[in-house]
Order: C-alpha cells, then sequence, then structure tokens
C-alpha cells in the first residue's frame, strides 16, 4: 500500500488494527541504492556510461518519493539509445534527462496522432485519472464501455507504445489503465487535461458510486438519483452526454423518468383535492377540464421519458450478450411507441431513440441455428446419441 493512502486506512478503526499488526514499511532507496541499480545491470552485460553520467542522473532524480519508475523509464530510453557498449551524456540528453523522459516520450507519440485521435486521447486519459481529494491524482482502472466501443481500437494503439496497458477483468470485461502514476505526474498535457475536466471527471466519479449503490440494493427505485443530484446529473447530461457510459445514461435517464412519475402523480393528486373542495357545477367542470388537460400533458411526457430510459438499457442488455430478451423487450416497446404515436404523443426525440435502438437489436442479432427440412406439423422429436442429428416426425391419425 502506498504511504499516501494510509491516513484513509487509519479513518477506519479495526482496519487500522489489524493493519498495524501486519505492516511492514518500505523506505525509498538511499542515493547508493539507486547507484547501483542504475549500474549492476549495465555491468552485467558488458555495457558502461561514460563518465559522470551516473551522478548526473542521480543529481537529477532528486530525493522525491515515486522517483523509481521516472529512473526506470529513463534507463530504458537510454538503453534503446546505446552507442556501441556505452550509455552517453548525447542520448541522456536526447530524452530531455530524467524527469523530463516520459513526457517528451508521450508528447512524441501524441504528436503522431490525427487530430481526430488526439481528441479521443484526450477523452481517454481523463478516464483512467481518479481526481484527488486532498491528495495527489491517482490512475483507475477503466472498463472498455467507460472507454467507448469507437475508442478500443485507438487504446490499442495506445498499449503498442507502452502508454496504457490492457487487460481483463474477474467478469471478463477489457479494461485499460495507465502504464504508470508517473505519467499522470509528469506529463504536462494530463496535468492540463485533468484542470480543465476536474470538475466533470470529479461528478463522474460520485455518479458512479451513486450508480453502484442502486445495483447494489437489486435497482430498487429508491436509490435512484433525487433533487440536488439529479439535477447536476442532469445538467453534465446535457454538455457532456458522449463522454458517459451507455449504463450511466440508463441510471440518469430511469432517475429523470422516476421524477417525472412522480411530479405527475403529486399533480394529478393536487389537481384532484382542488376539484374536490370547488363548489359549484360551472367550476367543477372547467378545473376538471384543467386538470385533465394537464395531467393528460404529464402522462404523455412521464411516457416518453420511460420509452427513451427503456431504450438506453435495451441497447445495454443487447451489448451484454442478453440477445433474446433485447429482442422481445425491443418489440414490446416498438408496441408501446406505435400507441403512443396513435395518440399523437411520440415526440421526435423519444422515436428517435426508440428506432435507434430497435434497429442495433434487429440488425446486429445473430441467428445460431434454423431447422428447414420440416414444414408440417411436429408431433415428436429424437436426439441422436453424439448430439449431431435432430429426427423429427409428423403426426399420424390412426383411424380403428
Amino acid at each position: 500500500m502506498r504511504v499516501d493512502f494510509l491516513r484513509n486506512v487509519l479513518a477506519y478503526p479495526s482496519f487500522a488494527d489489524l493493519l498495524k499488526a501486519n505492516i511492514k514499511l518500505i523506505r525509498s532507496m538511499n542515493r547508493s541504492e539507486l547507484l547501483q541499480v542504475i549500474e549492476k545491470p549495465a555491468q552485467k552485460l558488458g555495457v558502461s556510461f561514460e563518465a559522470g553520467l551516473i551522478e548526473r542522473i542521480l543529481d537529477d532524480l532528486e530525493d522525491e518519493p515515486g522517483n523509481l519508475p521516472v529512473l526506470e523509464f529513463a534507463l530504458t530510453e537510454l538503453w534503446q539509445r546505446r552507442t556501441s557498449k556505452q550509455i552517453t551524456h548525447v542520448a541522456y540528453e536526447a530524452i530531455s534527462e530524467v524527469q523530463g523522459a516520459l513526457a517528451k516520450y508521450a508528447d512524441q507519440k501524441y504528436a503522431n496522432l490525427t487530430q481526430i485521435e488526439q481528441e479521443q486521447v484526450r477523452r481517454i486519459f481523463i478516464q483512467l485519472v481518479r481526481p484527488g481529494e486532498g491528495s495527489e491524482d491517482t490512475r483507475r482502472l477503466a472498463i472498455k464501455a467507460e472507454v467507448g466501443e469507437a475508442a478500443w481500437g485507438l487504446v490499442k494503439k495506445l498499449a503498442d507504445v507502452r502508454l496504457v496497458i490492457t487487460s481483463r477483468n474477474a467478469t471478463e470485461q477489457e479494461t485499460v489503465e495507465v502504464v504508470h502514476e508517473a505519467l499522470i505526474q509528469n506529463w504536462g498535457k494530463l496535468r492540463q487535461w485533468m484542470e480543465i475536466n476536474r470538475n466533470f471527471r470529479a461528478w463522474q466519479e460520485r455518479l458512479r458510486a451513486a450508480k453502484r449503490q442502486w445495483e447494489d440494493t437489486g435497482k430498487d427505485d429508491g436509490a435512484l438519483l433525487r433533487g440536488v443530484l439529479l439535477a447536476e446529473a442532469e445538467d453534465w447530461q446535457q454538455k457532456r452526454l458522449d463522454e458517459l457510459s451507455s449504463e450511466e445514461r440508463v441510471f440518469i435517464q430511469l432517475s429523470l423518468a422516476l421524477r417525472d412519475r412522480e411530479k405527475t402523480e403529486r399533480e394529478f393528486r393536487r389537481r384532484r383535492n382542488t376539484l374536490a373542495l370547488t363548489s359549484g357545477f360551472v367550476g367543477a367542470l372547467i378545473l376538471a377540464g384543467v386538470a385533465g388537460v394537464g395531467w393528460w400533458r404529464a402522462v404523455i411526457s412521464n411516457k416518453n421519458s420511460e420509452l427513451i430510459a427503456r431504450s438506453l438499457t435495451l441497447i445495454s442488455s443487447f451489448a451484454s450478450n442478453n440477445q433474446l430478451d433485447a429482442l422481445l423487450e425491443g418489440i414490446r416497446i416498438g408496441k408501446q411507441l406505435k400507441q403512443l404515436k396513435q395518440l399523437s404523443g411520440a415526440t421526435a426525440n423519444t422515436q428517435m431513440q426508440v428506432v435507434t435502438a430497435m434497429r442495433k437489436v434487429v440488425y446486429g442479432i445473430r441467428e445460431y441455428n434454423r431447422l428447414e427440412g420440416h414444414s408440417g406439423e411436429v408431433a415428436g422429436i429424437s436426439f441422436s446419441p453424439d448430439g449431431q442429428t435432430i429426427a423429427s416426425a409428423i403426426g399420424i391419425l390412426f383411424d380403428f
């Protein structure tokens, strides 16, 4: 465990007591130990450093915690630039010395990208950093859905040049993370991106925590976003919709649909109570008409929100390989959209969302087997012992 996270652990007494009995502190390397780290591996391979270069590297390295990864990267770059059996001052200056080596390397790889790819890289990397709250920013493991399917090809390209690491988690989801936190601290572009996007990323981490809590409760409506949290989510969704995963969009949309539904129910009860207290037949009729129109508009608005939320859920379900369930749900959503259109209540946005989701499901689903050899009524089926052949029988009517 990193020492800068110890204070967070100590906030939990039971965990702190357990840690105290089993902790072993590992200090940073001193200058003499770092000298051996630099010199000994090269000596084993018959490679030497130009006079004064090791001392220069150690002076530049400074006595900062976490400097070992920076040194590791610089030595890797120097090894690739060695001249015959020697590593020179010229090579050291070419990589921008120990503190600038990683940043220069990242800048070079970034400069080789197209303008569109550079914008995608910004979006990818800010998802790989967890904004610090009173502490340094740290790297985070992002799943493919959080980075985006369209950007995954670029993620692999970044992995090829050693800026990120890709893997799979326990549930076989593809993941990506920054190659080392030294990149977060030393690459100027990434630090600048994080400062510009800090508020958004801090909110997004809070959103993900709320979504996990909602999932832990079995997706209970009581754990959906409400009040200020929902208003904040609605605002960020309007500003940064394309940087939210489909699951995050569904979570927000379901929260909005619940808010609209509860608002409709409250408004209906209020108007009904007002109507009951109104004296006079004419006054009652007028209020009934007004209440009815307002209530109906609210119902239509709520139905539009519900269909949009279900469409987003449909896409997420289909992407999770629940293709048959997604197809059946798509049929149900399509029927409800048709009914809403007949009432002239379906908005253009609702129609677009539903149709887009249904197209993805209908055109994306794969048919595994189709049995076409038997066109009549099937009275019985038998499987061969090896499971490779199916025999079907027609129905036969015997007249005795």
